[in-house]
């Protein structure tokens, strides 16, 4: 017969958010038993992960879940690919390392929706401050110096690129406006793009995030939480994995999936829509209309522009980028974001 596996905490998904969790909670409960559940392999001394520059092949491979979209009618009903990081720190393994706070209307909403203001933009800053290493000194009000995640920029690196100023200029000269800190809860505008990226390394969640003392198995997917429906409230009281077998916890089960496999998991536990749940043969435990409802994804469109005329000064002034701190993102001097809440 096989044995029971049975841990105080069980949490499924290692990516960023999993990751954060499991590593907080043995910090501050270093005596309780903790499990971290990914599908996806350890790629901690992978050197196509550790490398920043290689980011372009990730995407796509076997570390990406290979979501594809539904087709888009405002795109003429195109199927675009919809990445997610199918690893041990989950999209920091995979993703462009862009470093980008959400709009403040955002997170005033949801704090709104929960009726609880530490949701809200306001109540979210010290975390923020927690988590980062800013590059950027002075803005101390919004940023963290002292947090393990790193940030750079590309004035930050020193990297230099000949037609930063100019275009800059031309998007000014048609109205768009320059919004020094894009990350301070408006990123409306042109902004310079910040990276997490420590001496041009990438930096994974779960390694960032020491996951020493807690259990972590790799490769292995959850197939759904199992319940005890005899209480007064249905109580979470283990998972099954696709294999059959079952792990047990004697105090919770966090969900950390990601904004794709966490609803999932919610649904394929019978907590969602009735409706939904019955036409895929799923018996409904708890009732949650929105729950695999609502996703807004951010768009991205990337442009690049060859010159007529590339002079030879020009090109004498593009860095070689030799340094490992310059190694990424080399086609990027000056970004422009224009987001609307979503």
């Amino acid at each position: 017969m096989t044995e029971t596996l049975s841990y105080h905490y069980i949490i499924v998904g290692g990516g960023i958010a999993g990751s954060v969790v499991a590593s907080r909670l043995h910090e501050k409960h270093p005596k309780l038993s903790i499990l971290l559940i990914e599908a996806g392999p350890d790629v901690s001394k992978n050197p196509l992960v550790t490398d920043s520059a290689n980011g372009p092949f990730l995407v796509g491979s076997e570390l990406d879940w290979g979501y594809s979209t539904v087709p888009q009618r405002q795109l003429n009903n195109r199927i675009l690919p919809n990445n997610a990081g199918k690893a041990l720190g989950g999209g920091s393994a995979i993703n462009a390392g862009g470093w980008i706070r959400g709009d403040a209307h955002d997170y005033n909403a949801w704090g709104k929706l929960v009726d609880d203001p530490r949701w809200s933009y306001d109540g979210l800053p010290p975390y923020f401050r927690r988590t980062e290493h800013y590059h950027k000194l002075g803005l101390d009000t919004q940023h963290g110096y002292e947090g393990p995640l790193y940030t750079q920029s590309v004035s930050s690196t020193g990297r230099e690129y000949p037609l930063r100023d100019t275009l800059r200029k031309a998007w000014e000269s048609n109205g768009m406006k320059y919004n020094e800190d894009a990350n301070s809860g408006s990123p409306q505008g042109l902004s310079e793009l910040v990276e997490n990226r420590k001496d041009g390394q990438r930096q994974v969640a779960s390694t960032t995030y020491s996951l020493t003392g807690v259990e972590v198995m790799t490769s292995t997917t959850v197939a759904h939480v199992l319940f005890d429906t005899q209480c007064t409230k249905p109580k979470a009281t283990a998972v099954e994995l696709v294999d059959g077998s079952k792990i047990v916890t004697t105090k919770e089960i966090v969900i950390s999936c990601g904004a794709f496999r966490t609803p999932q998991i919610l649904l394929l536990s019978g907590i969602g829509p009735k409706e939904h749940l019955s036409s895929h043969g799923i018996h409904q435990i708890i009732d949650a209309p929105h729950v695999g409802q609502n996703l807004h994804d951010h768009m991205s469109v990337g442009q690049w522009w060859k010159l007529k005329k590339a002079r030879s000064r020009i090109r004498s002034r593009i860095s070689p980028f030799k340094q490992p701190q310059l190694r990424e993102r080399h086609s990027h001097g000056l970004g422009g974001h224009i987001f609307s809440p979503s």
